[in-house]
């Protein structure tokens, strides 16, 4: 297979996650201030308690954390 193509289908996986993630820490924002849903991870939890925003900043570093050592592997 293509080396170029390769990268850009892992490339198109990782932003596909990362998209995910946007969408999936929306979401939980928005339910957790609607009181209809409670963070069920007790560091995001955490988190969340010290502020919305540092819940935000903590579930990208680790997405794109992770993303960043698939890419590496």
């Amino acid at each position: 297979m293509n080396r170029n193509l390769t990268n850009f289908v892992a490339l198109s996986c990782i932003a596909y996650i990362f998209s995910i993630n946007i969408i999936d820490t929306v979401f939980t924002i928005v339910w957790l201030k609607a009181n209809l849903a409670y963070e069920a991870n007790p560091i995001m939890a955490y988190a969340y308690a010290l502020s919305p925003h540092m819940f935000i900043a903590i579930k990208f570093i680790a997405c794109a954390s992770a993303l960043y050592l698939l890419w590496i592997a």
